[in-house]
């Protein structure tokens, strides 16, 4: 299932801002992640959610918390081109694959699902870019994290 997100540089929002984004959200069918989840739960299990990050690679986009709430819904693995924090317990995680750019220790910064079930472009290795379609087949090879030194 892929998912668009938008990276939150802007900061926090003022009071009337927020109100303003939440009337957005209820006319849209509610919080963005509660649609998500909810588009899962419509899925079979075994659905793998693809994360196009937009190129933001500041913060951590997923973690643990992430996980296991998506591997409650049903979902068997992430493709995230982004960065994902937590990694020791993921690894942990039973039939859980996870493929992502880097990790990142926070969420700093922040983000936001803007799109679900929606096509995306994730870059490829072929091509620039690979198109990513609601129901696609997702094939990847070994699950790998890149650790640098300078991390830990």
């Amino acid at each position: 299932m892929p998912i668009k997100l938008h990276s939150l540089v802007q900061g926090v929002n003022t009071p009337e801002e927020q109100k303003a984004q939440e009337g957005k959200w209820e006319a849209e069918g509610g919080h963005p992640q509660k649609r998500m989840m909810r588009t899962i739960d419509n899925l079979e299990d075994g659905t793998v959610l693809c994360f196009d990050c937009g190129g933001d690679m500041q913060p951590a986009h997923s973690g643990e918390m992430s996980c296991q709430l998506a591997y409650a819904h049903g979902c068997r693995g992430m493709l995230l081109a982004g960065n994902c924090r937590d990694t020791q317990y993921i690894l942990k995680m039973p039939d859980f694959p996870m493929f992502t750019f880097g990790t990142r220790p926070n969420a700093f910064g922040g983000w936001i699902i803007t799109d679900v079930n929606v096509p995306i472009f994730l870059p490829g290795h072929l091509t620039h870019y690979v198109k990513v379609m609601p129901s696609d087949f997702i094939f990847a090879d070994m699950m790998e994290f890149n650790l640098s030194p300078g991390i830990w």
